[in-house]
């Protein structure tokens, strides 16, 4: 049995801590044993080092780096059920609901959902129907944690990518909620308006078609556009523009 010991923290600067190299090393491990035994043994392994939560972020993010890691040895019908169970569990998970610090919570739930700097194997075709199977625990994640504009950055990338497809255009009013909200600020120009404009012009370049005939998802399209060009952010204006003439 692997056992993982964590410091017991003694003030706020202590849950930061990050894992020393043995740790790590040990997390690489668990994936191992993890994608070579049954689901229910391997979620023995790994659900230890979810149930730590948002205060030991760099521990759970740590985990996740390696379990995505994996993904690139490991086929897509080994690693697409854990990958799955993991992140259904992890959105249900006490440690995750009760608790949130910062950007932390959203940002590590995202990592969870393939956003992850490591994830680039659940980023390409092969993963389509596992994210599609999993839109569910998208909106549910969107919900709670689009609001950060860091996630709503991260979020508006991995809509342009092969695997996230079937998402859109659904995703959008997600998006469109979550920017409504008086909880959320722009921020900087070249954070979330920058992003939305990227997501914005790779639909109106590759999904055209499908956004101007599916009602919510246009009105959400303008609604995003719209807010962008308020802000005078130039690259908005130039898509309003080139979208306007597209309509005529």
């Amino acid at each position: 049995h692997a056992v993982v010991s964590v410091p017991r923290a003694q003030n706020s600067r202590d849950d930061d801590r990050v894992p020393h190299e043995g740790t790590t090393n040990l997390f690489q491990s668990i994936v191992r044993w993890t994608l070579e035994i049954d689901a229910q043994a391997g979620q023995r392994l790994w659900q230890p080092i979810v149930d730590l939560g948002p205060q030991r972020h760099y521990w759970v993010g740590s985990f996740l780096d390696a379990w995505f890691i994996a993904a690139n040895r490991a086929s897509v019908t080994t690693f697409a059920p854990r990958w799955t169970q993991m992140a259904t569990y992890a959105l249900g998970a006490p440690a995750w609901s009760k608790t949130r610090r910062a950007a932390y919570f959203e940002t590590t739930m995202a990592c969870f959902l393939g956003m992850g700097r490591t994830a680039d194997a659940v980023r390409r075709a092969p993963y389509r129907a596992t994210v599609g199977g999993m839109r569910d625990l998208f909106e549910k994640w969107a919900g709670s944690c689009l609001t950060d504009r860091t996630a709503l950055e991260s979020f508006c990338m991995a809509l342009q990518w092969d695997s996230y497809a079937d998402l859109l255009p659904r995703a959008l009013t997600w998006i469109v909620a979550a920017v409504s909200s008086p909880r959320f600020h722009f921020g900087r120009r070249e954070g979330v308006p920058a992003a939305l404009v990227s997501l914005l012009s790779f639909l109106q370049r590759t999904r055209w078609a499908e956004v101007r005939t599916d009602s919510h998802a246009r009105a959400a399209f303008f609604e995003l556009l719209s807010r962008v060009a308020a802000l005078q952010y130039q690259p908005g204006l130039q898509l309003q523009e080139v979208v306007r003439n597209a309509s005529e």
